[in-house]
């Protein structure tokens, strides 16, 4: 049910690869052509091409077609002669799927003046593989003005700048549902999120704004026209349709659990807030969300209605379907950005580092505990929030197992627990942009232990190693405070993502 949302990993980059054979019509010898003379007719130059048309694009080809959210065009062989151009016929095969293709990659020798006229006169993004090509082509373009053009070296920096395009491409698709209490700007929660304008105007997301008393009147079974925030409008309150998936949802959630102390109801109540988020975002056009957690709780709405919304945001992302706590915008780009680039469910939580000392834990972290590592490593940071997921390996990937413990000690608010002790040793990757979106965070850790597992409450994370702790703490205060996480490492998936986007990347 509503599966019209388009989510991250829906997201496809269409890539054209062409290659240009320079067929020469003559036996010569000059400064740019030399070798025995049977390896300077024009037959060999036919039959060679043809081979190595047929190699690229079985091998460079081939790794591109295997990679996830890229589908590969068929590709295109075209002949220039030593007169240097290509007939109006061959054009028009290029252009072909003009419209669709988000990236054009040329190649072979003097293949960048038919990129040049080609980028010119059909304005795509466009790159050329190798360091001549790519050099050429780049510098002429850029020159001109051009901002869509990249230089490729091999087949990996190949693969950082897909994931990047891929994710560029799944920001300016994205429309937030974002339900508010106070304003559209930000919320207690999230005050560092500061402007939703830039994002629109640099990376292309859009809004539909939504009244959270309205969201949560809508929870109310069959009373679609009687919530008092919408006296007698017809409206989209849940449904008996929409609570068998709430139940199938909850049950095999339940079942699956390695440990559980909820009761059912309670996982009933934080499941529906999942499913009414993704009515309400295929309604408006929406594949995105988010809801000010400290804002609403103040109501005393969602103590009433016995939910919290930490298991929404953990189901949401699981779908591919960005969804990030306390209203935190800057945190959804985040969320989406790297769900793009790694193919993998981000966490977004607090992301501090450890002050201790003398074995014990000091001030606002105190509540987080103490790992005996903390004796030997000075470098140690943790992000922590009750919104974990099991795909944080990859949307392919096999689940983490988990456990459901309640948020509140009254018992309600369902939450996935993820045991973390048993991925020590792992890199995880996490980024941010800043608030203005002129500028993108990456950065990378070491899994040393996990906490609150067995918790309530927003105690649940990740303790991490990072190569300087007070560095990426200064770094990270000009960002804000939740910093989206997977595990692996997708440093320079971000740095490339950040180049294209025109941002400045910090690296910590």
């Amino acid at each position: 049910m509503y599966t019209n949302i388009r989510k991250v990993t829906d997201v496809t980059l269409n890539v054209q690869l062409v290659y240009v054979a320079l067929i020469h019509e003559y036996v010569y010898e000059g400064p740019c052509r030399f070798g025995p003379k049977e390896c300077l007719t024009k037959e060999f130059d036919l039959m060679n091409q043809a081979e190595i048309f047929k190699a690229w694009t079985k091998g460079y080809g081939g790794a591109i077609s295997h990679v996830t959210g890229v589908n590969l065009l068929d590709p295109i062989y075209v002949k220039m002669s030593d007169e240097f151009f290509i007939t109006e016929k061959d054009e028009a095969a290029i252009a072909k799927n003009v419209a669709d293709t988000d990236l054009y990659i040329f190649t072979g020798m003097r293949c960048e003046k038919i990129a040049k006229e080609f980028a010119m006169k059909y304005h795509v993004p466009i790159a050329a593989e190798g360091m001549f090509a790519s050099t050429v082509l780049t510098s002429t373009l850029t020159a001109r003005g051009y901002e869509d053009v990249y230089p490729i070296l091999d087949v990996s920096d190949c693969m950082n700048l897909l994931a990047a395009l891929r994710a560029k491409k799944a920001l300016a698709g994205t429309r937030i549902l974002a339900a508010t209490r106070y304003n559209s700007v930000d919320s207690l929660g999230g005050v560092d999120t500061y402007c939703n304008d830039a994002a629109t105007e640099r990376l292309g997301v859009r809004y539909n704004y939504f009244s959270a008393h309205e969201f949560l009147d809508m929870l109310h079974v069959n009373e679609n026209d009687k919530n008092h925030t919408l006296p007698g409008r017809d409206v989209y309150n849940l449904t008996d349709e929409d609570m068998k998936e709430v139940y199938e949802i909850a049950d095999q959630y339940i079942n699956n659990a390695r440990e559980n102390d909820m009761k059912r109801e309670f996982v009933i109540n934080s499941v529906k807030a999942s499913v009414l988020a993704r009515k309400l975002m295929e309604h408006f056009g929406c594949n995105a969300f988010t809801m000010p957690c400290p804002d609403v709780c103040a109501t005393r709405r969602m103590n009433e209605e016995q939910f919290t919304f930490c298991f929404n945001h953990t189901l949401l992302n699981e779908m591919g379907i960005p969804s990030a706590c306390e209203y935190d915008l800057i945190g959804l780009y985040s969320i989406i950005a790297l769900a793009a680039i790694s193919h993998k469910a981000p966490y977004m939580a607090n992301t501090q580092p450890c002050v201790y000392r003398d074995g014990r834990v000091e001030g606002e972290y105190a509540g987080i505990g103490y790992i005996p590592e903390m004796d030997t490593d000075p470098n140690i940071y943790y992000t922590g929030h009750a919104t974990p997921n099991r795909l944080m390996h990859g949307f392919d990937a096999e689940p983490m197992e988990y456990a459901l413990h309640p948020f509140t000690n009254s018992g309600f608010g369902a939450t996935m627990r993820i045991d973390f002790n048993e991925y020590k040793g792992e890199t995880i990757t996490l980024l941010r942009f800043n608030p203005e979106c002129t500028k993108l965070m990456v950065a990378k850790g070491t899994v040393v232990g996990g906490f609150g597992y067995e918790t309530t409450g927003c105690s649940e994370g990740i303790y991490f190693s990072v190569e300087d702790k007070l560095d990426y703490f200064r770094k990270q205060s000009r960002f804000g405070l939740h910093m989206p996480t997977v595990f692996g490492d997708h440093v320079e998936e971000a740095k490339m993502l950040g180049q294209i986007l025109g941002l400045e990347v910090i690296v910590a």
